[in-house]
Parts: structure tokens; C-alpha cells; sequence
């Protein structure tokens, strides 16, 4: 890989020279010349992370933001495995985890549970259960008193089923929920 450094500092192009010195830091390679480093690579090998996850985030390059966000705090490495999970990059994440792990950070997203990843909806079996009680008609209170859950935690529920199905209301939920057969017409 240095060798190939090497010949791709004479091409004068600022993205493979970056992209190249970044994966030899990545790898513990001391990166000595970095005249013509595209910035948000070298941000990055000069430990400002931050910075390069904002330039990556601006250019609309998710997997690297992550990768970025991924050198950060505990904070940053958890937004980097949502970003990583919600792309599908299961290796990613799975590092990601293995790191924060041997840094003896306890708290570590599991991700979602398989039910959640078979539902084409990504919705939990619980707001599976809250947007069927909602499509025929039946309150916070109502759905809580039923699930034995608070209208509070009812309407965290359906905050988070508006959120994925990119709604705006609980009649639209209900409406597209039974378009979609997420749920049966009542």
C-alpha cells in the first residue's frame, strides 16, 4: 500500500492522495507527506475528527462520515454505528463495537432485534401493537390501560411510528398501515 502512496503523490489529485494516506493512517503507517491531502482526509489523520465528520455529513458521504464520527468520543461512536447500521454496514458497526468494548465502554447499542429488521416497516412489535390500536380509533389512555404501558410511553410509541413511516398523524399512520397491509383494515 505505501508503494502505492508513493506513485499516487505524483498524480496531483488531492482525493486519491487523501483517500490512500487515510487508509495507511488507519492502518498505523505514519503518513509524512501530506502536501496535496484532500482536507477532509487530512482533518481526519490530524485527529480532527469532528471537522472531517461535518465536511462528509455537507457532502452527503454518510460511510465516511461515520468512519470519521468513529475516531471520536463515546457519543460520536454510537452515531457512527447508527449511521453504519442504518447503511447496512454490519462490519463496521460490529468493529466499531469491539473497540468501544476493549476501551471498556459499557454502554454499547445492541441494535434492533430481528423482528424489527423483518418488519419492511422497521417498526418493534410493540409499535406493531400501538399503530393497530390506533387504527381502530382508541386513545392514549386507552391503548396504555390495554398494554398496561403509560399514555406517556403511548405516545413515545407513536412519535416513533410517525417518525419511520415519515407521517404527520395518527389517522395517516392508520391509513397507511392499512394500504400497506402493515396491519389489517377494520
Amino acid at each position: 500500500m505505501e508503494f502505492v502512496y508513493k506513485i499516487v503523490i505524483q498524480s496531483d489529485n488531492p482525493w486519491a492522495i487523501g483517500e490512500i494516506a487515510f487508509w495507511l493512517w488507519k492502518s498505523g503507517v505514519s503518513i509524512d507527506n501530506t502536501e496535496n491531502t484532500a482536507a477532509r482526509y487530512l482533518l481526519q489523520i490530524n485527529g480532527k475528527w469532528k471537522e472531517a465528520a461535518s465536511i462528509w455529513e455537507s457532502l452527503n458521504c454518510p460511510y465516511e462520515q461515520a468512519l470519521a464520527l468513529s475516531d471520536g468520543d463515546e457519543r460520536s461512536k454510537k452515531k457512527a454505528i447508527e449511521i453504519f447500521n442504518r447503511l447496512g454496514a454490519v462490519a463496521a458497526s460490529k468493529l466499531i463495537k469491539q473497540k468501544m468494548r476493549e476501551s471498556g465502554i459499557k454502554s454499547i447499542p445492541r441494535g434492533a432485534r430481528k423482528s424489527t429488521k423483518d418488519n419492511p416497516s422497521g417498526l418493534t412489535d410493540r409499535q406493531m401493537e400501538v399503530l393497530n390500536l390506533v387504527s381502530i380509533g382508541l386513545s392514549n389512555n386507552e391503548i396504555g390501560d390495554k398494554l398496561y404501558i403509560s399514555a406517556k410511553t403511548v405516545d413515545h410509541h407513536i412519535s416513533a411510528i410517525l417518525g419511520k413511516l415519515n407521517l404527520h398523524s395518527r389517522t395517516e399512520a392508520a391509513s397507511f398501515a392499512r394500504a400497506q397491509g402493515i396491519i389489517l383494515n377494520r
